[in-house]
């Protein structure tokens, strides 16, 4: 996966055992109440390597693991705590007050790997999540960047068309920057065959920040553009809610010029849109 710098502080486990935590004196009956075993003999995260989860003030509440082998078919396992894992944000404990920006983006591995280029990077674990219950610690900030993967729903499927990631994260985005009054920029991870994802990318170009940065300049856009991208592809009226909203917030002449063609073009008017909403 290329990461050295980003987890050499240590901030990880390995389990190479079936009975690791009870060889280190945990009862059974302590990691089965606690939903640590897997089976009757084997240990929920045997054969994985182990980040934590924690809040914003450094507290442990609970971890995920990576199956290291390659053809499993469940590759992350996460524990059930309560609350969900949805609710927290892989790195959000070392962002305190060092940066005046973050990077959004999905999943350990994503964030792992700009963490690795020294970009200040928190991951989401999934894609159904709200953003919202962060914001104490992104109060101090001055703009974010999102990335997530361009992947569309397969012809055939009922979502036929739409983007996987995008057509969720893109709410959750507007909401975020209509409360925190900042710009956020998103960024599809580039269309490159083999790339999958953002870590992909990154091998891909050996983890060169010039490039990356080079990348990101020529096809970022800001979230009302993506907004309006997802839109075409749905037609979702609470999302449009909060397009003009954000609008409204945050003044951008150009990107509130682009909505009005589209929905001339789409509506007829905007008078007859509005009256559609």
């Amino acid at each position: 996966r290329g990461w050295k710098k980003s987890i050499s502080k240590g901030d990880y486990g390995y389990s190479d055992a079936p009975d690791l935590l009870r060889s280190k004196g945990h009862s059974k009956e302590e990691l089965e109440n606690l939903g640590l075993m897997l089976t009757k003999e084997r240990e929920l995260y045997d054969n994985h390597v182990v980040f934590p989860v924690m809040t914003p003030y450094g507290i442990l509440v609970l971890v995920q693991g990576r199956n290291t082998n390659p053809e499993a078919n469940l590759r992350w396992l996460a524990d059930k705590g309560q609350p969900p894992i949805s609710n927290y944000l892989y790195n959000i404990e070392n962002l305190k007050d060092k940066t005046d920006y973050v990077v959004i983006v999905e999943g350990i591995s994503d964030a792992l790997s700009l963490l690795e280029l020294g970009e200040p990077a928190v991951g989401t674990f999934g894609i159904n999540f709200s953003l919202l219950r962060h914001i104490p610690s992104f109060k101090n900030l001055t703009h974010i960047l999102a990335i997530f993967d361009r992947d569309k729903y397969s012809i055939g499927t009922p979502l036929e068309g739409k983007y996987k990631s995008w057509t969720q994260v893109v709410p959750e985005l507007c909401k975020l920057s209509i409360e925190l009054k900042i710009p956020i920029y998103t960024w599809m991870v580039p269309d490159i065959s083999g790339v999958k994802d953002l870590n992909d990318l990154l091998i891909e170009i050996e983890y060169c920040e010039e490039e990356y940065k080079s990348l990101l300049r020529k096809t970022a856009m800001p979230l009302e553009r993506m907004t309006l991208e997802v839109l075409k592809t749905t037609e979702d009226k609470e999302l449009y809610w909060l397009l003009w909203e954000l609008h409204r917030e945050l003044k951008n002449t150009k990107e509130e010029g682009l909505l009005e063609d589209h929905v001339n073009r789409q509506y007829g008017s905007l008078k007859e849109h509005f009256k559609w909403i």
